[in-house]
């Protein structure tokens, strides 16, 4: 992914945060016993990332 404008590398930089964020989130928790709460924060980052993903595919796709 080649990125050109100062926006998408503060998304690309959010982007690697949040994926960051996620990864350790999982890894703190227990895969036996994730209470509801825990998976709506997984849920959260992973739909973050998901957003993120796209507006930078859309970014690029505008560009062309």
């Amino acid at each position: 992914m080649e990125l050109s404008s100062s926006k998408e590398k503060r998304w690309a930089n959010e982007l690697e945060e949040l994926e960051k964020d996620l990864r350790e989130l999982q890894k703190k928790l227990p895969a036996h016993s994730i209470r509801p709460h825990q998976w709506k924060s997984i849920e959260d980052l992973e739909e973050r990332i998901r957003d993120l993903k796209k507006k930078i595919q859309q970014n690029q796709i505008d560009k062309k």
